[in-house]
């Protein structure tokens, strides 16, 4: 069996490339727009992703139970990768949103790609760190490595490749925000869980960063796309004032893929610097376009995400995808995961660690032993998150 070097010692030999950030600020109507699309207690749960919140500042005891949920909620969406770290910060000093309906700031950490590594992979100028490591994850699983493990390096598993800072300057969110866990929000307060999974989708990627008009009606082209910006892109086209025109129509602006995804973005006919091309037109088929929608204020709760076609969206629209036909379903014709529900799950009380390395490891380290972990060592670390799964997983030896 061939044998792949993992992390370290595959990682530690490639340069790194010049690394950043892209932030979003939230945006929130201080209108009532009414909406309850609720948790199902039967629902359907498509990976096994462990989101990890790094809880930074003085949290309130219930917000914190809230933004945990909402990464409970996310990870029963998600296709299954590395974990993902989540640093929230709580501020209670930044007064300059005070007397605005922004609540909150999303930062994701991305990789500047060299011209080669576009143009031989999924890799777009500009990667985020979620997108990276799940094309390894499944260039790994299927022993496809060699291409992109190149690009990915050890501090890409060790930090938080999420930052979000909520805003509470005179326990303003305190006050206008609800933390009902059962979903239940009044027409005077915002559903914290609801802003917490727009704000851990926005921080996947799916945020257009070009928001300023500098030259009057020529859209600011990115010069180095994500994944997301990309897709907009080929529907807006690169030309500047064209990009533009089509962008401020008054109509949505329908991206499609090459694997037939399709989802329309806000577009009005004034260029809206908050809003336009950044959030979506919201429709009852597609779950992600009723959480991200243009229109959220008080009294707003989408909790219910998971679905196929969100599923999708990840691998046609954020490119979490290798060289290899990633789907729902595994009858033969695909890689895909098989999708689960809550009747399902185990409840996990243990500790993630590798226990079958002859040195054992954790999983917040990533320094050489002289252990090999087998296909079966694996399959056992994998199923620390993922409890009970029936995920089907092809072996590998990775050498630590």
């Amino acid at each position: 069996m061939r044998k792949i070097l993992m992390l370290a010692m595959l990682f530690s030999l490639s340069p790194m490339m010049a690394q950043e950030e892209i932030e979003d600020l939230s945006y929130s109507s201080e209108s009532v727009i009414d909406k309850n699309i609720g948790l199902p207690i039967v629902r359907s749960i498509y990976g096994g992703t462990k989101i990890i919140p790094e809880f930074e500042g003085n949290w309130p005891y219930e917000m914190k139970g809230a933004f945990k949920l909402a990464c409970e909620i996310w990870e029963e969406a998600l296709p299954t990768t590395f974990p993902i770290r989540i640093k929230a910060v709580w501020d209670e000093n930044t007064s300059k949103y005070a007397n605005q309906s922004i609540f909150s700031n999303v930062r994701f950490k991305v990789k500047n790609c060299s011209r080669e590594a576009v143009d031989h992979h999924v890799l777009t100028p500009r990667s985020p760190w979620t997108q990276m490591k799940a094309v390894l994850w499944l260039e790994l699983a299927y022993k496809l490595a060699g291409l992109f493990n190149e690009r990915v390096t050890p501090n890409m598993f060790m930090e938080p490749e999420i930052t979000i800072t909520y805003y509470n300057y005179n326990h303003n969110l305190e006050n206008l925000c609800s933390c009902s866990l059962d979903g239940t929000v009044d027409q005077e307060h915002y559903d914290f869980v609801t802003m917490a999974l727009r704000d851990i989708a926005k921080s996947f990627g799916l945020v257009w960063s070009s928001k300023k008009i500098r030259v009057p009606e020529k859209l600011n082209i990115p010069a180095s796309p994500t994944p997301f910006e990309t897709h907009v892109l080929m529907s807006l086209g690169a030309n500047p004032t064209v990009a533009y025109k089509k962008a401020t129509m008054g109509n949505p602006v329908l991206v499609n893929t090459e694997e037939g995804y399709n989802i329309s973005l806000y577009a009005p006919s004034v260029w809206d610097e908050e809003r336009s091309l950044n959030y979506f037109i919201p429709t009852s088929s597609k779950k992600i376009s009723e959480l991200l929608s243009y229109q959220f204020g008080k009294g707003t709760v989408v909790r219910d995400i998971a679905s196929d076609d969100t599923y999708r969206m990840f691998s046609c629209l954020l490119n979490w995808t290798g060289l290899v036909a990633v789907g729902i379903g595994n009858e033969g014709n695909s890689c895909g995961e098989k999708v689960s529900s809550t009747n399902n799950i185990l409840p996990f009380k243990g500790a993630f660690s590798l226990n079958h390395t002859a040195k054992a490891m954790s999983i917040n380290s990533y320094s050489k032993t002289d252990g090999l972990l087998d296909e079966d060592s694996l399959r056992n670390y994998v199923d620390q998150f993922i409890p009970k799964s029936n995920r089907p997983f092809i072996g590998f030896e990775v050498f630590f």
